[in-house]
């Protein structure tokens, strides 16, 4: 093959996955960048600090936080989901707006999607 290509281009085995907005993606799933995740995190402490001190209403909330669902329902991201409910409760803490143990505002599907497929292979 004669190809020509510029100082930008690198070729890599697919197993590496590509990069694409902000996720890695691989043949059998995505994963976000650690850039991402940084940003997410830095996003839903403010989202909350903004509506524990009333600086955002309930419905703007809502509207951030299935925004960023939308973006953690396409990847892997149990954990990071976790760590969002703790920075969510913490935070609603802090400011003296408490949530009861079981608030998992970013429950997702993603993996529940999955444990049903790898249920229905089995089967």
């Amino acid at each position: 093959m004669f190809l020509d290509l510029n100082d930008k281009t690198c070729i890599r085995p697919v197993s590496m996955g590509i990069e694409f907005v902000g996720v890695r993606i691989y043949a059998t799933h995505m994963k976000l960048r650690k850039s991402t995740v940084g940003r997410l995190k830095r996003e839903v402490k403010k989202i909350t600090e903004m509506y524990a001190t009333g600086e955002m209403s309930k419905e703007d909330f809502d509207r951030r936080v299935a925004s960023i669902k939308g973006l953690l329902a396409h990847t892997q991201s149990a954990s990071l989901r976790g760590r969002l409910n703790l920075i969510y409760r913490d935070t609603m803490q802090k400011y003296g707006r408490p949530t009861g143990p079981k608030t998992d505002i970013w429950k997702g599907t993603y993996e529940e999607k999955k444990l049903a497929r790898s249920v229905r292979k089995a089967a």
